[in-house]
């Protein structure tokens, strides 16, 4: 037997050692007595085995875990599509990813009978698809048009959507609502004078008031769920607060029923703009943004966005998720979505090139580093984004993989353990 190298033990009070240990995601409590005892003499059966703290060898830990992370890549069960009916957007938001890739593209009858052709043949009787874009509710017949030849060809089909949530109107909604639409996720930046400035028409007219309204319409007229993810940065570092408030305000008893979440997506600088850079958090600013609680959050959401989650598979790295664009281009992740230059293939074409397919599963594996695959946080790390890694393979970029538990992660059990007690 032997303790876990994915153990990360922090002193709590004066009786308190902490366990936490980011392979089985377990945090344990010992008094100081307990754990000095164990130190000297190891259990084999009990609550420290059972929960991956002690171990019977930690070559069997190491290659369970890189078989859970093998299982994800390979695991195709419900095949997932992102699909974007356009590229075009209503909106000119300065931190947007598609940057110049957002151009008046809408789909056309032939990418979308293709669309239907290709998802068929992955001979699945259910799938998940993401409505994206480009704003999707700029062209929502076809979204209609697919889903219902999906469905009548026996074809099961969950969806959600991402969208700025300008056009939602009650006849958006009602298409949305005959193609049985679960989830929506729609951007807010803070308050009206806040979001306004970040998050506004192409003529400079902010879209604040409209999305409320809308917001109002879906509550009132849809069981859809909705969450409002606020985009962080520097500018706007209790954004989140405000929005949780005013949601609070309007939408009490959704919030209640969790109909309504409230999340945090933090600003990131994929396209090395000079501006962007100056507003980013990096991995340790991010890190300080959760431990000094600029959330101004409740101990509960505090505990929620601090305690680590297991690493879950990447579209980029994984074989049963590919997003499509309005020209029919094939992409392994949603950040490349309109930029031709890295797609893996083409629907209308049917030509795939396999050599971009198989480097996204393949070469991007955290276990063929040596600092990843040593380290005690890969379960919940993952190895970071994998377009990262092949940037700096191929590239030699000096780009850090580490997430924000790297150098933290003990004043994050620390955290965690002190908002629990």
């Amino acid at each position: 037997m032997e303790w876990s190298r994915y153990n990360i033990i922090v002193q709590g009070n004066k009786e308190d050692v902490i366990i936490y240990n980011s392979f089985s995601n377990a945090l344990i409590v010992l008094k100081n007595n307990e754990f000095h005892k164990y130190q000297t003499k190891l259990p084999t059966t009990g609550t420290l085995v059972e929960n991956g703290i002690i171990v019977h060898n930690q070559k069997e830990q190491d290659l369970l875990l890189k078989y859970r992370f093998t299982k994800y890549k390979f695991n195709n069960r419900i095949p997932t599509f992102y699909i974007a009916p356009t590229m075009d957007c209503n909106l000119s938001c300065f931190y947007c990813f598609e940057g110049n890739n957002k151009k008046k593209e809408y789909i056309s009858n032939e990418t979308e009978n293709n669309i239907i052709q290709y998802i068929k043949s992955f001979h699945n009787n259910r799938i998940y698809i993401i409505w994206f874009g480009g704003e999707p509710t700029l062209n929502i017949n076809p979204i209609v048009r697919i889903y219902n030849e999906l469905r009548n060809s026996g074809i099961e089909i969950e969806s959600s959507m991402i969208t700025n949530g300008t056009l939602l109107s009650t006849s958006n909604l009602r298409k949305l609502v005959s193609i049985n639409l679960k989830h929506i996720q729609i951007t807010i930046d803070g308050t009206k004078e806040q979001h306004d400035k970040r998050r506004f028409y192409k003529n400079g007219k902010g879209t604040f008031d409209s999305i409320i309204s809308n917001i109002t319409t879906l509550i009132r007229e849809t069981n859809i769920n909705l969450t409002i993810q606020v985009t962080t940065d520097k500018n706007n570092v209790y954004a989140y607060s405000d929005i949780c408030a005013l949601m609070n305000e309007q939408f009490g008893k959704e919030i209640m029923q969790e109909r309504i979440t409230v999340g945090v997506n933090f600003v990131q600088n994929r396209t090395d703009d000079p501006i962007l850079a100056q507003c980013t958090f990096n991995s340790q600013k991010k890190a300080n943004f959760y431990l000094e609680n600029h959330l101004k959050a409740d101990k509960k959401t505090q505990i929620e966005f601090l305690f680590p989650r297991l690493a879950g598979p990447c579209m980029y790295s994984s074989i049963d998720t590919i997003a499509v664009d309005s020209g029919g281009y094939l992409y392994k992740c949603i950040e490349h979505i309109g930029d031709i230059s890295q797609s893996v293939g083409n629907i209308n074409t049917k030509k795939i090139d396999n050599y971009k397919f198989v480097k996204a599963v393949l070469c991007t594996d955290p276990f063929e580093d040596k600092n990843c695959k040593h380290c005690n946080i890969l379960p919940i790390c993952g190895g970071g984004c994998p377009l990262d890694r092949i940037k700096r393979q191929e590239e030699g970029a000096d780009i850090n993989l580490c997430p924000m538990y790297k150098g933290n992660i003990e004043k994050i059990i620390k955290r965690v353990y002190e908002l629990q007690n």
